[in-house]
C-alpha cells in the first residue's frame, strides 16, 4: 500500500479497490474500516479501503480483511440476496447476520488479535453451518426477547443526510450531538500494531444498500469475480474450499447464473440520458445575422448514435426486430442514429429512418467489428454511444493492432485491465446479445474487452387462449 498518495487504486479479482484517507461510512461513531459497494459510472464491484484504520492492522490481519470482504461478494450479499435481507430484517440486523456468517467461513483470529470485536457464532452460541437468512431468523428472535444483544449501532454512508451537521465540533473539539463523527486518526497512515480509534469495540464491514435494478447488475458483477477466482485456484491446481463455501453458495451460483433483471433497454436509455449534449445544427428558418445569405444555427439537445448492425450469415430477421422498437425510440426522442451494416468490412452505411427495415441486409460473409470502429474515426461530430448488435462471432484484432500501433502495448494492456466500458477511442459502448447466442463473459474474454454486454431476450410466443 502507498502511504505517500492520497488514495490508491488497484485491481483484486476483476474488482476495482480504492483507499482513502477520509472516512467514508461509520458505524455509530466509529469509522468503517472497508465495505463493499456498486460503481455506478462502470457498473462493477467497488471496494473501499479506509486507510488510516488498515494501515495500523497487521499483514495477516490486512489479508483476512480482504478475505472477509470477498466471501460478503462471492456469497452474494452485495446482490439480490443482499437486497432481500435488508428488505425483511433491517440493514442493521442483515449485516450483522452477514456478518457472522462470513466470520464462520474463514480463519478470523488475526481479525480478533489485532483488537476487531467481531460478530462470531461463538459470541451468540449460534449454532455453525447456517445461512446468513438464518442467522438473521435468529437475531431478530433474540431482539424480539427482550435479551438486547441485537441493539448494535446503525452504520452510515458519510454525506447521506443521516448525521445531521456532518463534521461540526464544539468550542472543545468534540462532534456536536447530531452531527457526522469526526475521527481523529483521519487522513494520517500508522504503521503495522499501532493503536487505532475504537480499538476492542465493533464496527459492521457495510454492505452498502443498493435498489433492485442495482442488485441485478452486482449479481452479473459477482459472478465475473467468482469466476476470476475460480480461474486463479485453478492456475494453482487448487478448488474452492474453506473460505468460499456455505449454506449461501448455491443460491448465490443460482443467482450469478440467473438473467438479469434489468431490461436491456434500460441500459440503452441509461446511457442515452448521459450522453446528451448540444448539437449545433444549421436552419433555414433563421439566417445569419452577421451574413444574410447564410443559413442560421440553433442548439438542440441531441446525441450522435452509431447503431452496428452484425449482418454475418448467423444474423436474421427475427432477431432484428427486437431492437428496432427501441431505435424508433431513441430516433423520437432527438438522437441522430448512423447505421453501419457490418461483416467483414463496413457494406452499407445510412441515417436511421423509422420507416426502413433494419432487415435489408448488405453483405452476409464473416464478422470483424475492426472496419465499424475505424469507420466511427471519421464520423463528425464524433458519436457519444456505440451500439453493436450482434450474435457475438466476430473480432476486433485489427483496430487493436492500429490502436497498439498509435498507443503503444503498454497503454492497451493498461487500458483494457481497467475494465472499460469505452472504446479506445474513448466511445461509450453497449453490445447486444440476442438470446441464445454467446455468453456475455465469453464475448468480453474473447472477442471484445470493453463495453456493457447485454443480453437481448427472444419474444416469447402468446399462450393459447
Amino acid at each position: 500500500m502507498e502511504t505517500e498518495q492520497l488514495d490508491y487504486c488497484y485491481t483484486f479479482h476483476n474488482m476495482e479497490t480504492l483507499a482513502v484517507r477520509e472516512p467514508f461510512a461509520f458505524t455509530g461513531d466509529l469509522p468503517v474500516p472497508m465495505g463493499v459497494t456498486l460503481d455506478p459510472d462502470t457498473d462493477r464491484i467497488m471496494l473501499l479501503c479506509y486507510y488510516p484504520f488498515v494501515s495500523r492492522l497487521p499483514f495477516d490481519a490486512r489479508l483476512a480483511m480482504l478475505k472477509h470482504e470477498a466471501i460478503h461478494i462471492i456469497d452474494g450479499h452485495l446482490g439480490t440476496l443482499g437486497v432481500e435481507l435488508r428488505n425483511e430484517y433491517g440493514p442493521t440486523l442483515a449485516n450483522v447476520a452477514a456478518d457472522i456468517y462470513v466470520n464462520m467461513k474463514f480463519n478470523h483470529k488475526p481479525l480478533l488479535k489485532a483488537g476487531l470485536e467481531l460478530m462470531t457464532i461463538e459470541r451468540f452460541g449460534f449454532p455453525a453451518d447456517l445461512s446468513s437468512r438464518d442467522y438473521a431468523e435468529l437475531l431478530r428472535q433474540r431482539q424480539y426477547s427482550g435479551k438486547g444483544d441485537c441493539d448494535f449501532p446503525d452504520t452510515y454512508i458519510v454525506g447521506d443526510g443521516q448525521g445531521g451537521k456532518e463534521g461540526m465540533l464544539d468550542q472543545n473539539g468534540n462532534p456536536i450531538s447530531g452531527s457526522t463523527p469526526v475521527d481523529p486518526q483521519a487522513g494520517s497512515s500508522g504503521k503495522s500494531g499501532d493503536d487505532f480509534t475504537g480499538k476492542g469495540q465493533y464496527r459492521a464491514t457495510e454492505v452498502f444498500d443498493i435498489t433492485d435494478k442495482e442488485a441485478a447488475q452486482a449479481d452479473q458483477a459477482t459472478a465475473e469475480i467468482r469466476e476470476s477466482v475460480a480461474s486463479s485456484l485453478k492456475a494453482e491446481d487448487k478448488a474452492w474450499g474453506r473460505g468460499f463455501q456455505g449454506a449461501d453458495y448455491a443460491q448465490s451460483i443460482a443467482a450469478s447464473k440467473r438473467q438479469s433483471q434489468v431490461p436491456w433497454s434500460y441500459y440503452v436509455r441509461m446511457m442515452e440520458t448521459s450522453h446528451r449534449a448540444d448539437v449545433v445544427v444549421p436552419t433555414r428558418r433563421r439566417l445569419s445575422r452577421r451574413n444574410a445569405f447564410h443559413l442560421g444555427r440553433i442548439r438542440r439537445y441531441g446525441l450522435e448514435v452509431v447503431f452496428m448492425v452484425d449482418t454475418s450469415g448467423s444474423m436474421g430477421e427475427e432477431q432484428l426486430r427486437l431492437v428496432d422498437p427501441e431505435l424508433q425510440g431513441l430516433h423520437a426522442r432527438g438522437a441522430h442514429i448512423t447505421v453501419l451494416h457490418c461483416d467483414t468490412a463496413v457494406a452499407k452505411i445510412h441515417e436511421y429512418s423509422p420507416h426502413t427495415s433494419l432487415c435489408e441486409f448488405h453483405g452476409r460473409g464473416g464478422t470483424d467489428f475492426s472496419a465499424a470502429f475505424m469507420k466511427m474515426r471519421e464520423l463528425f461530430p464524433k458519436p457519444g454511444l456505440f451500439i453493436g448488435y450482434t450474435d457475438g462471432w466476430g473480432g476486433v484484432e485489427q483496430y487493436v493492432d492500429i490502436v497498439k500501433g498509435e498507443q503503444g502495448t503498454a497503454w492497451y494492456d493498461n487500458f483494457i485491465a481497467s475494465g472499460p466500458t469505452v472504446s479506445p477511442d474513448g466511445v461509450d459502448s453497449l453490445w447486444l446479445i440476442p438470446e441464445g447466442c454467446m455468453d456475455p463473459a465469453e464475448f468480453h474474454r474473447n472477442v471484445v474487452p470493453w463495453g456493457n454486454v447485454v443480453v437481448v431476450p427472444a419474444e416469447k410466443e402468446a399462450a393459447p387462449v
